[in-house]
């Protein structure tokens, strides 16, 4: 038998709510993660996994604030270096911490930073596949 067809046959396993708590340690560290980016001449950022409320937050935050969005995303979710640290708004001249992300950094490092955290929440191509019933 083709092995694609084989493997498109197997019976996929539907999970349990006791087969979710033997993996609910692996659910926190999902949940409770950090990643680090290296950004380009600057050095490495660490962020923390952004939850579904940050990122509601960040949505509505973008449609009042005149697109700050993301940049409000990254603020919330960077842990190092201290982008509320008062000495560096002041040192770049802004008022509110939202503004230092784009003192900061270029868009495209926005962008590529957001994509980055983005996919860390579980926003990614393959994170789910619909597990189709084959009917005879």
């Amino acid at each position: 038998m083709d092995k694609d067809l084989k493997k498109s046959l197997e019976v996929k396993k539907v999970l349990k709510a006791s087969d979710l708590i033997k993996k609910k340690n692996l659910i926190a560290k999902k949940l409770n993660g950090t990643v680090e980016v290296e950004v380009k001449d600057l050095g490495v950022f660490k962020f923390k996994t952004l939850t579904i409320d940050e990122i509601n937050d960040g949505v509505e935050f973008g449609s009042k604030n005149e697109g700050y969005g993301d940049e409000y995303m990254i603020l919330n979710a960077c842990i190092e270096p201290n982008l509320r640290d008062e000495e560096l708004k002041k040192e770049f001249n802004v008022e509110f911490n939202h503004e230092i992300v784009r003192k900061i950094l270029s868009p495209g490092e926005i962008n590529r930073i957001i994509e980055i955290l983005m996919e860390k929440a579980g926003f990614e191509e393959d994170v789910a596949k619909l597990v189709e019933e084959v009917k005879n």
